[in-house]
């Protein structure tokens, strides 16, 4: 065997090591029109669930 080099008795020295993943997300901002359109949404959902919660209540006072 040259010298500086070992036995590695059919062991792969790097089959332990982990490739790291890559981390290809990327940070995207709404545009004015997107916040807009979600906020309006967002409110319009809302209102829809104040309006049904308060048919319920009114619902069960009548009983």
């Amino acid at each position: 065997m040259p010298k500086g080099i070992t036995s590695l008795n059919g062991v792969n020295p790097v089959g332990k090591v982990r490739i790291p993943s890559e981390d290809n997300r990327r940070t995207r901002f709404l545009s004015h029109e997107e916040a807009a359109l979600l906020l309006a949404e967002i409110k319009r959902r809302s209102n829809e669930k104040l309006k049904k919660g308060k048919a319920y209540r009114d619902k069960i006072r009548l009983q």
